[in-house]
């Protein structure tokens, strides 16, 4: 057992070696070196790096579980009073270089905005620098059959430091969850409804702002807004669907023909390039007929429905917008009160 143990031992004595650390503190800086370097999507994206950015999504999963899978490990470990394999934590740091490496490719294509990438690039790479040393530190502290209480900090660290990365990874792709809070959500329909406590009759609404816009909230501002440019495209404000994004103005006042807007939600359902995708709510035929009308009578900002040239066909789309806008408000109104009576009434039962 000694010689066996004395055999380990010198098969572990390289991680004791000066050179060691020196090459974790060159990934260190190589990683570090990543976001400050190479910080800029490149111009003409190929259909490779487009390909290859797309694994991102699928590869990312890997390390969550991985390291969920340690922490398990470590706790039955420390129940039975034994020590771990380092195996598992390799496993983690290969599997988060892949997902740190086709992110970045998924940056460098372009998909999206790069203001709203940061938190989620550094706190993914600062996650990366904090497992490399706790995988040194584990197998110094293995070696030496040593204290484990430097490993368990840095593993509690690189934990938290990967929930971050998710959260902002999270952020990116579906939006920050605290927008859809109920607190959150109340406050939107509490002024909704104050607003229409006194309506005003489709001839007074302002076409753009109190027709248009509701509906572009709900199915285009989740994928073009100020942290989620798909196609370096924004559409939250007016002035940036006129300066349009990678494949032109999405906007042009007065040319259905030029407003990628327009062009692309006619597209086929099944075509590639359909705006909204089909796994995604379609604008309705009067969304789409009022946007059209609107584009073709030069897309004013502050205009009135009845100041404009709207045919009876026009007005009859804009009623149904506004009613079913209306209805959804109504519903949402009605469930946020069914929750708050059954939150009232759960202390009593």
């Amino acid at each position: 057992m000694e010689s066996a143990n004395q055999s380990t031992t010198s098969k572990s004595a390289w991680v004791a070696k000066p050179y060691v650390a020196v090459i974790c503190a060159i990934i260190t800086l190589a990683l570090i070196a990543l976001p400050v370097f190479f910080k800029q999507p490149v111009a003409e994206a190929s259909a490779w790096l487009i390909f290859l950015g797309k694994f991102h999504p699928v590869v990312l999963h890997l390390p969550i579980g991985m390291l969920l899978m340690v922490i398990v490990l470590e706790l039955n470990a420390k129940a039975h009073k034994t020590r771990t394999s380092v195996v598992p934590l390799l496993a983690t740091f290969v599997s988060t270089v892949a997902a740190l490496v086709f992110g970045y490719l998924l940056f460098l294509a372009g998909e999206f905005d790069t203001e709203s990438l940061d938190a989620h690039f550094w706190s993914s790479v600062v996650f990366t620098v904090f497992l490399v040393w706790t995988i040194y530190i584990k197998i110094r502290s293995d070696l030496k059959n040593g204290s484990q209480l430097g490993y368990f900090v840095m593993l509690a660290i690189s934990t938290f430091l990967m929930s971050a990365s998710g959260h902002y990874g999270g952020i990116i792709t579906h939006g920050d969850p605290l927008d859809s809070a109920p607190w959150v959500e109340k406050e939107k329909r509490s002024f909704g409804r104050a607003a229409d406590d006194q309506p005003a009759g489709v001839a007074d609404l302002l076409v753009y702002e109190q027709v248009i816009i509701p509906y572009f909230e709900a199915k285009c501002y989740s994928c073009h807004n100020d942290k989620k440019q798909r196609g370096s495209l924004r559409m939250d404000t007016y002035d940036f669907m006129l300066e349009g994004g990678e494949e032109g103005p999405c906007l042009v006042p007065g040319n259905l023909d030029e407003s990628l807007m327009i062009v692309l939600t006619r597209l086929p359902l099944d075509d590639d390039y359909r705006m909204a995708p089909s796994n995604k709510p379609q604008l309705t035929e009067s969304e789409q007929a009022v946007m059209e009308w609107w584009v073709a009578e030069g897309a004013p900002q502050n205009t009135k429905l009845g100041d404009m040239q709207a045919s009876a066909e026009i007005i009859q789309h804009v009623q149904q917008i506004t009613k079913a806008q209306l209805a959804e408000e109504k519903l949402a109104e009605d469930e946020l009160e069914v929750e708050s009576a059954e939150e009232a009434s759960s202390p009593n039962e």
